[in-house]
């Protein structure tokens, strides 16, 4: 089956934070372009058996879709939930963003911005890896796409601070969350449909590592069609 041309997916700017209370706030270096895509990943670490649930909004009003969720409870008294989500068609413009989380304790964001990803889908296909303790490297499990150019993007997330993550050969990192570096993720670009995944590799045991992958499809090209022809397309 042919597929429409696509437009690659391009990375615009990426950006990371933490907090020890319930949210934590963050803005973009430099303003939204309208159209482009935001996809940010939200982390939360905590002192209970309860799993607490996440939410992402933004000073521009920017609507925000769940993509996937990923939680370790096995860990004693403690709790770690991951989530990752995204805003398809954001305003242009300066941007905050807030990440919340229904139980205080560490909460971390990476926030993201793309240009070239199709506004009119909300994700592929996305997988996460069974989170675990006392691990030093955490598969995400295999993606299948299904066009041709798609955004994979690998995320990772973990309590444990001042780590080194290293993701798959061929993933680019994007954003590395300072000090803390607890929270991460990595992309790939891929041309054509095949299985994808990715395997974060710290450098200390961690104690609660989460693994997230998700694919994103391109925006297709705008063609111009010459009178009395007719796309092959539709």
């Amino acid at each position: 089956m042919s597929y429409p041309p696509q437009i690659a997916p391009q990375f615009v700017q990426g950006i990371g934070n933490n907090s020890g209370t319930t949210s934590v706030v963050k803005a973009f270096a430099s303003n939204n372009t309208e159209g482009n895509s935001l996809i940010v990943g939200g982390g939360n670490f905590n002192g209970s058996n309860n799993v607490p649930t996440m939410s992402v909004s933004d000073s521009q009003l920017n609507i925000y879709y769940p993509v996937k969720f990923s939680v370790c409870t096995n860990l004693g008294f403690n709790t770690s939930v991951l989530y990752l989500w995204i805003a398809p068609f954001c305003a242009g413009g300066a941007n905050t963003v807030t990440v919340t989380s229904t139980i205080s304790g560490g909460t971390f964001c990476a926030l993201h911005e793309y240009s070239g990803l199709d506004s009119g889908s909300i994700f592929d296909q996305t997988n996460a890896g069974v989170p675990n303790v006392n691990i030093s490297t955490l598969a995400s499990g295999n993606i299948v796409t299904n066009v041709p150019i798609e955004l994979v993007i690998a995320l990772g997330f973990d309590q444990t601070n001042n780590d080194t993550w290293t993701p798959t050969h061929g993933f680019t990192k994007r954003v590395n969350n300072g000090a803390s570096q607890s929270i991460q993720s990595a992309e790939l670009v891929v041309d054509a449909t095949g299985t994808f995944s990715n395997t974060w590799t710290i450098n200390n045991n961690s104690h609660g590592l989460h693994s997230i992958i998700a694919s994103f499809k391109a925006a297709q090209s705008q063609l111009t069609i010459p009178a009395g022809q007719i796309s092959i397309y539709g």
